[in-house]
């Protein structure tokens, strides 16, 4: 049943964001990888998704290792509503699309981002929020910092009470390409932003000669250059800092490709503080 109507979300431009009602790590496996097969046909798609509640943590993190995509989200732990009712990850995971969905700029990573109407995280038999930072047995544990380094975006209690964003990640561990789900936007959002804005200017009904190609290639730069909170220039031949963008037509004129090159903008994931103070005796 889920197969079929992925299908057809594969197949359709509008859409950006996945969610799915299962809390099956199978079937989050194939969402993400749906979210894949959409790149085929150069839709840009990622699945955010979550698992039941009570879910331990090397639970979630064995299920980030089984998704292990660059279009994956799966966020961890459960909630409680305003009514203090514990909902389960995958309404978590529903709250965290809505305000990645409503955020108007990717170069903010939401981190810290305290998420409505929720009251809390998930808390464990004695009362205390299933992931924190703790200390065992004379040994500091960052229950957030193990889980983003297994590929999952934990949410944590708010420093004034509700449910915070620590920080969004895809599964993919890998390397540190996607470490920051931003990165995935960002590349995605900018490759939907220079096809549009062909496809509006109808360049589809121009003729293919130097003169259509060279308008092409300068309304690109000019419209990369307005993004440059979400990509760097590169160095170019001669030098200069750029794009690098170029409008090659096909030998049989029927096609033109225009390619550009660029370093996404990465966002502060840490703040440490190194405090070096001297007290008089």
């Amino acid at each position: 049943m889920h197969q079929a109507a992925w299908q057809n979300l594969e197949s359709t431009p509008s859409v950006r964001i996945r969610l799915t009602d299962s809390e099956l790590q199978a079937d989050h496996v194939a969402l993400a990888d749906s979210a894949e097969l959409a790149e085929l046909i150069n839709h840009k798609q990622f699945a955010i998704v979550g698992m039941a509640a009570a879910t331990t943590k090397a639970a979630v993190l064995t299920a980030a290792s089984a998704i292990a995509s660059k279009r994956g989200v799966i966020v961890a732990p459960g909630v409680y509503d305003n009514a203090g009712v514990l909902m389960s990850g995958n309404r978590a995971a529903t709250a965290v699309a809505c305000e990645v969905a409503r955020n108007p700029d990717p170069s903010d990573d939401l981190d810290t981002l305290l998420i409505p109407n929720l009251t809390g995280i998930e808390k464990d038999a004695q009362g205390m929020p299933i992931f924190r930072r703790k200390v065992v047995l004379g040994v500091a544990q960052n229950d957030f910092e193990d889980l983003l380094q297994g590929g999952v975006s934990p949410l944590m209690s708010g420093r004034n009470g509700g449910v915070e964003i620590s920080h969004l990640r895809t599964t993919w561990t890998t390397d540190g390409t996607f470490d920051a789900l931003m990165t995935r936007i960002i590349a995605d959002q900018v490759f939907v932003t220079v096809r549009d804005y062909l496809y509006n200017l109808n360049y589809l009904r121009e003729p293919n000669n130097e003169g259509t190609r060279e308008r092409m290639r300068s309304g690109v730069a000019a419209l990369l250059d307005g993004l440059t909170d979400w990509i760097n220039k590169k160095t170019q031949a001669d030098g200069t800092p750029g794009f690098n963008v170029q409008v090659i037509s096909s030998p049989d004129e029927r096609q033109v490709t225009v390619s550009y090159e660029g370093r996404v903008v990465r966002g502060i994931s840490t703040i440490q503080v190194a405090a070096n103070l001297e007290i008089s005796v």
